[in-house]
């Protein structure tokens, strides 16, 4: 059980640095746009950016976690599972492309918009392929291949932006250097996989039933990622894209604290694969990775609500004075992404990746009905109340779930007190507290949830 706890423990070190290295490359680079161009040009940007991202979800198929449990189950089959599923994804591209094609008059009003969106789909379906090809070493527990190629990928990304932001680019003009980096770190990804594993291309046969077996996932994938970024879709075409940008602004940070809640889900899902044979151990093990998970969203959540301020205007200017407001509203978000991590793992561990799905198109489909009611009405505050009420939707689901299948809702009472801290705190950022005692609460808070840690190791015997 201790052995599982630091095996989980140094896989979410290796998985926080390589996410940690996609969000600086990822996030940071938009907040040093949004500060060089024209909140219209900014929200344009984001909005191609945006729809790319919907439609290499065609692509992404959900494999990040099927292959990763897949070769878990069955390492000696990596190669063989891994050129399966890369052939899945050529054939999964082009229907991708397609499909936005054939979307194209719906989706853009001008042409400079469609060849932006269109170049900024082509880059994100080979940054697919570029993180598909390490996945493997996710599953076989080498996480530090993946930190080891996310760092020469972000060093590539980085030293290629500071150049070209030298110069003043355009928005077509960052697209395209996009796209170059993308290929160059495809290259790079190429060569750790083949010197690790082996060459894969060969095992074509079999591609198209494995792309069916993986369905469950890929819809789940789908659904979970359109429910969670339609508003931005939406807010465009009712809206316009200068309050998309306004709301990216606010947004990028809320990605961006998500990192390590994905850090912790994909470092546990190959342990908590092999140890479901365990009940004992997968109940053990999933209420200590739940604790900690409601813990780091809490103080992320504080920290976004009571900081909201000095965060947007440092990172930005006063020209996106309106986020301030849209960051605070959506920090509760973040909170309640948080409490669902466990429950997602095991959904997953456990084969009930349909229930999954069902529960995202269910999200889809009413987030969708939210945002077409509020936005009209509220504005983009319409969008975050959607966007809230599908996420509490999503992790109530998710808790009946769990219990009905391993009859345990890894809560305990000290869930319940973080959850009380939690709104508690962010209440108090209604009112009009200073600074001083801002930083002092989030310390406080901090120290509070270090004590338990510690005191929790210290009990099991392995601090």
């Amino acid at each position: 059980m201790i052995e599982g706890k630091l095996k989980v423990k140094k896989n979410f070190l290796f998985m926080s640095f390589t996410l940690f290295l996609r969000l600086f490359t990822n996030v940071i680079i938009f907040i040093i746009l949004a500060r060089l161009w024209s909140v219209g040009d900014f929200g344009k940007f984001m909005y191609a950016f945006t729809l790319s991202t919907l439609f290499v979800l065609i692509v992404d198929y959900g494999f990040s976690l099927k292959l990763v449990k897949d070769i878990s189950l069955n390492t000696e089959k990596a190669n063989q599972l891994l050129g399966k599923s890369f052939w899945s994804k050529v054939w999964l591209s082009i229907i991708a492309v397609i499909f936005f094609l054939g979307l194209s008059k719906i989706l853009f009003d001008d042409f400079y918009t469609f060849i932006l969106s269109l170049i900024l789909l082509l880059t994100a379906i080979i940054n697919s392929f570029s993180i598909h090809f390490i996945l493997p070493f996710r599953a076989l527990n080498r996480f530090e291949i993946e930190t080891k190629a996310s760092l020469i990928h972000s060093v590539i990304f980085v030293l290629c932006m500071a150049i070209l932001l030298f110069f003043d680019p355009s928005l077509l003009q960052t697209a395209i250097a996009f796209f170059l980096i993308r290929i160059i770190n495809l290259g790079i990804s190429l060569s750790f996989t083949k010197r690790f594993l082996g060459l894969f291309f060969k095992h074509i046969k079999g591609s198209w039933k494995y792309l069916i077996s993986n369905s469950p996932f890929a819809i789940h994938l789908i659904l979970g990622t359109l429910y969670f970024q339609i508003d931005t879709i939406l807010i465009q075409r009712f809206l316009g894209n200068e309050e998309v940008g306004y709301y990216q602004a606010a947004m990028r940070f809320i990605i961006g604290s998500l990192t390590l809640m994905d850090a912790l889900s994909q470092a546990s899902l190959p342990k908590i694969s092999r140890s479901f044979m365990s009940h004992k151990e997968l109940i053990n093990l999933s209420k200590s990775i739940n604790e900690k998970a409601i813990m780091l969203g809490s103080t992320i959540t504080l920290f976004l609500a009571y900081f909201n301020l000095e965060i947007i205007y440092f990172f930005y200017d006063v020209d996106f004075s309106e986020s301030v407001q849209i960051l605070w509203l959506l920090s509760i978000v973040v909170f309640l992404r948080y409490l669902t991590t466990i429950y997602g793992v095991i959904i997953t561990v456990i084969d009930k990746q349909k229930i999954r799905a069902l529960i995202s198109l269910i999200a889809l489909i009413l987030s969708v009905l939210f945002n077409v009611i509020f936005i009209p009405i509220m504005g983009i505050k319409g969008a975050i109340l959607s966007l809230i009420l599908t996420s509490s939707l999503i992790l109530l689901l998710y808790i009946l779930i769990s219990y009905m299948t391993i009859k345990d809702c890894l809560l305990s009472k000290k869930y319940f007190s973080i959850l009380i801290i939690t709104v508690f705190g962010w209440g108090l950022t209604c009112f009009n507290v200073n600074l001083e005692i801002r930083i002092i609460i989030i310390l406080i808070l901090s120290c509070f949830y270090l004590g338990v840690l510690l005191k929790k190791r210290t009990k099991e015997g392995y601090y």
